[in-house]
């Protein structure tokens, strides 16, 4: 009866890839929007989310129910609970990524806000579900990057959910400052740390590569410090020309 049920873990493997490769498709498409305004950029949002909600969201239901199905016919195997467990752990992560893109579509009106408080507001937030000690530092008033909230704020996230994760920690710092001429965004926390090289080479969901790849395409520069025991400081270097910043401010 295991050997029957064995394949759905490549399958579901392929299912969640898709969807990581639909969300990505999706975020390029938001770029898209910035160049609009008004009622027109408001409007495309909302299209936007509701097709994550339609072709993302959805799809996921659809595999948590089929993780039902299988628990259901191979009973008390132990090999397919660990299967499940396996797949309900990619699903989790999708579902974050989806909510994470959703809760961007309806976020503050581009150009409305400084860098500092729009990173401010998101730490808030995931300290607080987190019950972590936080400590923020915003020493620059730097506005957010023209057409990079999205990317930034899910750079961001990605930190910060690896910390809530894996880290063990209690105490998370997120500073912002300006360093000669970029803006440097850095997220340290006090936990159990971790191989920087070994987690790179682990193609999960999400995680440490999808950050670094991320940054590469827009320019920017991520170093990720950390061993075990030791902790971790993620930091994010952001070209104050990709910010909108003059050499003179």
């Amino acid at each position: 009866m295991t050997r029957r049920v064995a394949p759905t873990q490549p399958l579901l493997r392929q299912m969640v890839s898709s969807l990581q490769k639909e969300l990505l498709n999706r975020e390029e498409q938001i770029q898209l929007l910035l160049r609009a305004s008004g009622e027109a950029q408001q409007a495309y949002r909302q299209e936007l989310s509701d097709e994550v909600h339609d072709s993302v969201i959805q799809p996921l239901v659809a595999a948590f129910q089929l993780l039902q199905a299988i628990q259901a016919f191979a009973g008390n195997s132990p090999a397919v609970q660990s299967l499940a467990l396996q797949a309900g752990a990619l699903l989790k992560e999708t579902v974050q990524e989806a909510r994470l893109l959703m809760a961007t579509l309806h976020g503050p009106e581009q150009g409305h806000y400084s860098l500092a408080s729009l990173l401010q507001e998101d730490f808030q937030k995931v300290a607080q579900e987190c019950g972590w000690q936080a400590e923020f530092l915003g020493e620059t008033d730097a506005p957010v990057p023209y057409g990079m909230e999205i990317p930034l704020r899910r750079i961001v996230h990605e930190a910060l959910s690896n910390i809530q994760k894996h880290a063990q920690a209690s105490h998370v710092r997120l500073a912002l400052a300006a360093k000669g001429p970029d803006v440097i965004v850095e997220i340290k926390d006090r936990g159990v740390g971790f191989d920087v090289a070994q987690a790179l080479n682990d193609h999960r969901v999400g995680g440490l590569s999808a950050m670094r790849d991320r940054a590469q395409r827009l320019g920017w520069q991520l170093s990720i410090v950390s061993h075990p025991g030791n902790g971790t400081a993620v930091t994010l270097r952001l070209p104050k020309e990709s910010l909108g910043v003059s050499e003179g401010a």
